[in-house]
């Protein structure tokens, strides 16, 4: 692929190991949509293969420009790229992937003739939107590097939150229930991988500025707006997202003891998010 004596030895093989990477996803990809029977064990390692290779690489191509960056990484890619890559390019994967996932079910969603209002209707969807437009900005910072002001983090702590509340009432009230026309794949990322990715990135770069007592009610205030929206629109458009917020299991009590418990927990773990994030160290510098 390369002439010989214009690319080092480690970039000739990262390529070469690109190159077979992105061979697998085709064949995974194909596979998924001829609707063949693929060995799912097989499948997620190809997608955390490409993990491994592909968000370190991202990371240092997007920084070339912005930090200086302008080698090819090797084989050990993860070890040899510095801490700012793989967050830039972990933000960026996460966040790109997630967006497209999204788009996949909301197509998906049309065809099979569902409401487009309702679709942005689930907490899960918007969140991951919020989310992810958080990740794609941040990663931008840390190109620029370029200091989040206290109202970013603010911003980005209310998104952490909300999709570690996402993960936990899915894993809670959810797992066991009719995903309708959901895409195994995409429930995956916007239930799991996403929530993980968003509070391990709040852990290992948690906020500059101070989080207390007024950031905590302030990160309340969305999952409140969303509550007063979904009651306020159900009745209109014959249409509830979740089952425990839908009167007609259980009455407006029941409704009114799964909103106080599911609030409580977004008490606590914000609480918590913001302990840990004023005591643990940063991993980069933006500024």
């Amino acid at each position: 692929m390369f002439p010989h004596g214009e690319v080092s030895a480690p970039a000739y093989i990262a390529a070469d190991c690109l190159v077979g990477q992105l061979q697998g996803y085709r064949r995974a990809w194909a596979a998924w949509l001829a609707r063949e029977e693929v060995d799912c064990h097989a499948e997620n390692l190809v997608w955390i293969r490409g993990l491994i290779v592909f968000v370190p690489l991202l990371g240092n191509v997007c920084a070339q420009k912005g930090i200086g960056v302008s080698s090819f990484p090797s084989r050990h890619a993860v070890d040899l790229m510095t801490k700012r890559n793989l967050l830039i390019g972990g933000r960026l994967f996460f966040g790109a992937f997630t967006l497209f996932a999204v788009g996949v079910q909301l197509v998906r969603s049309i065809s099979l003739k569902f409401s487009v209002v309702s679709y942005f209707s689930y907490f899960t969807n918007l969140s991951n939107i919020f989310a992810s437009v958080v990740f794609i900005i941040g990663a931008v910072y840390l190109i620029q590097r370029r200091t989040p002001s206290a109202r970013d983090e603010v911003i980005r702590g209310a998104s952490v939150v909300a999709m570690a509340v996402v993960g936990i009432v899915f894993s809670l009230l959810l797992r066991n229930e009719d995903l309708g026309g959901l895409l195994a794949w995409v429930n995956f990322v916007v239930h799991f991988l996403m929530p993980i990715a968003v509070v391990a990135d709040w852990l290992i770069q948690p906020p500059k500025t101070a989080m207390g007592t007024p950031q905590v009610a302030t990160w309340l205030v969305y999952p409140l707006v969303y509550l007063v929206y979904t009651l306020a629109r159900g009745p209109v458009a014959k249409f509830y997202p979740y089952p425990f917020l839908n009167p007609a299991n259980g009455g407006y009590g029941t409704v009114a003891l799964y909103s106080v418990a599911i609030f409580v927990i977004f008490l606590l773990f914000g609480g918590l998010l913001a302990f840990l994030g004023n005591r643990l160290p940063r991993a980069v510098a933006e500024g």
